[in-house]
């Protein structure tokens, strides 16, 4: 990535180690040197000196979510009666068995 692309509130791997780092400002030091203030997400408020040479190693974060609702619903339902089924011998150990037939 380009330092000149750096802007605040991008966030970009590569700029602290195996972190996602929030760009808070971006300081022009000189011709191709940049100081960058980045917030980790632990909340640690950090800055580094970037140059030429370290355009290679940072880009953009892909954004992901912790989880999402786009799985595969039959899937999803044979895993609940998996767990139902486990769980069925804390009120009737023999529930489970019964219940099976029946769908």
């Amino acid at each position: 990535m380009k330092l000149e692309n750096l802007k605040p509130g991008i966030s970009l791997v590569g700029i602290e180690a195996t972190l996602i780092a929030t760009v808070i400002a971006v300081v022009p030091i000189g011709d191709g040197a940049v100081q960058v203030h980045f917030k980790t997400p632990e909340g640690t408020i950090k800055d580094r000196l970037l140059g030429r040479a370290d355009e290679m190693s940072i880009s953009l974060a892909t954004a992901e979510r912790p989880w999402a609702f786009d799985g595969n619903g039959e899937d999803f339902n044979l895993a609940v009666e998996a767990k139902r089924i486990d769980l069925a011998f804390l009120f009737d150990p023999m529930m489970a068995v019964h219940e099976t037939g029946s769908r």
